[in-house]
């Protein structure tokens, strides 16, 4: 028994290595389920038994290197005992992804911008997730701003900010967009290391770095929004001698109304603005001041 299960996993490992080799050379698109068959030496109806279509294998094989990014990244942040707080630790882990994905182009054109995280529920149903779920929570779990934090909330802000940090390495090392990766780090760290809650379920983030345009902005504020409990995400940036804020809402409360106390607009769930000549933290405590007259009228 053990013999003819162990033959299956060879098979599908099989598939696996040729398509992901085949998916480098050419692309998904351009690969064909014969290509892959033909590639793995085996026949085209083996392939049906372990896969439903070629988007089953690319989903495997996302998950497959994404984990193995994410594994790499944890035993290398572990190592590195000097870090003690939350922001720091996580910086580490997507530094080091950043940096592999970076001296492998191939690698990061094939992710796109579908890089997988384990998922508390194990939706992706793989058996490496939950043991690379608890290396990644044990990475973080130490920090002490993470205590009374439940594992959901603590993971939930990881893939959150994680998310947001390698979808820009995509277009920075790719296309240089909206700038170089060397450039975007420290404003994508900046983002990780200055996202606070306020009121409980209000996330904000202000920026000191310059660099920062409205497509960051509005992306860190997407994913700040994905945080359990959050409600309205706001990012306060520099641009020249103004600052420029960009705001989200799941609706139930209106961040154009608030950001209209600062002279901004737009609508209850998306809105934005800017303040000329002066600096983030003034904005931010006006922000702040803004908020907190919206949830007391």
């Amino acid at each position: 028994m053990g013999t003819v299960e162990g033959k299956k996993q060879e098979k599908r490992r099989a598939l696996l290595e040729a398509a992901y080799d085949l998916f480098l050379e050419r692309g998904a698109a351009k690969t064909s389920v014969e290509d892959i068959t033909s590639r793995a030496k085996v026949a085209k109806g083996t392939f049906y038994l372990y896969f439903q279509d070629k988007g089953a294998v690319m989903q495997a094989l996302l998950g497959r290197v994404s984990y193995q990014l994410l594994s790499d990244a944890c035993e290398a942040v572990e190592k590195q005992t000097e870090l003690e707080n939350f922001p720091d630790k996580m910086v580490a882990v997507i530094n080091h992804i950043i940096e592999a994905l970076r001296k492998d182009t191939l690698v990061l054109k094939f992710l796109e911008h579908n890089f997988i995280w384990p998922g508390l529920d194990q939706i992706e149903a793989s058996k490496e997730a939950e043991p690379l779920m608890r290396k990644l929570l044990n990475v973080v779990l130490t920090s002490p701003e993470m205590a009374g934090r439940t594992e959901r909330e603590i993971y939930q802000r990881i893939t959150a900010l994680g998310s947001m940090c390698i979808s820009v390495c995509y277009t920075s090392v790719l296309e240089g967009k909206p700038d170089n990766i060397d450039n975007m780090k420290p404003i994508l760290y900046d983002i990780i290391r200055r996202a606070e809650l306020y009121r409980e379920d209000i996330a904000v983030a202000a920026i000191d770095q310059e660099g920062v345009d409205r497509v960051t902005a509005a992306q860190a504020a997407d994913e700040l929004l994905s945080l359990k409990g959050v409600k309205a995400s706001f990012v306060v940036f520099p641009s020249g001698e103004n600052v420029q804020m960009s705001a989200r809402s799941l609706g139930e409360v209106n961040v154009q109304v608030i950001l209209e106390a600062l002279g901004g607009g737009g609508n209850s769930t998306t809105a934005g603005g800017r303040v000329e000549n002066t600096d983030v933290e003034t904005v931010k405590s006006r922000l702040l001041e803004a908020i907190d007259a919206y949830f007391e009228k």
